[in-house]
């Protein structure tokens, strides 16, 4: 058993290694010379704590901005936030309170109303669609943001059908 602590002696018993395994002298394949002077560097700058060269600094700082770059791009993909909302069934009406961050108001906001579904679509969340549990008359509902609240309430009085 030899000791690994000498990386001279590692890397003669890596290159024996490899040449009687592969049959290759890393002189005759540029590939693995290449890689064996990363692995070199490597261990020079991680090990003996020598200093990057300008070039190297230069490369990781190129790297580093792309990477960088990537990750603001991936930021700037809106979040969608699913809305909350409360159904009160009453006597005459349907109430729903919607809980929703709208910083200007109901601009953007589209609201559509059939007697037994309402979908509502607003900026930066996913579009609410619930079937309503009772049928309601959509040209009599009403709808109000309030922005102290967060809310929209929407009234929706329920069709008479005998």
């Amino acid at each position: 058993q030899r000791s690994m602590s000498d990386p001279e002696q590692a890397e003669k018993l890596l290159e024996r290694s490899i040449s009687q395994r592969l049959q290759l002298s890393k002189h005759n394949d540029p590939e693995l010379d290449k890689t064996l002077k990363k692995i070199d560097r490597l261990h020079d700058v991680v090990v003996k704590n020598k200093p990057l060269s300008k070039s190297e600094k230069d490369e990781l700082e190129s790297k580093k901005k792309k990477k960088e770059g990537k990750i603001s791009m991936a930021r700037k993909q809106p979040v969608m936030k699913q809305p909350t909302y409360r159904l009160k069934i009453g006597t005459e009406r349907l109430l729903m309170t919607v809980h929703c961050d709208l910083p200007k108001g109901l601009k953007g906001v589209d609201l559509d109303l059939s007697e037994d579904n309402l979908i509502l679509a607003m900026p930066g969340h996913l579009n609410l669609n619930v079937d309503l549990p009772k049928s309601v008359d959509p040209d009599r509902a009403e709808a109000k943001f309030s922005k102290k609240s967060k809310e929209l309430r929407i009234s929706m009085p329920l069709t008479l059908k005998g």
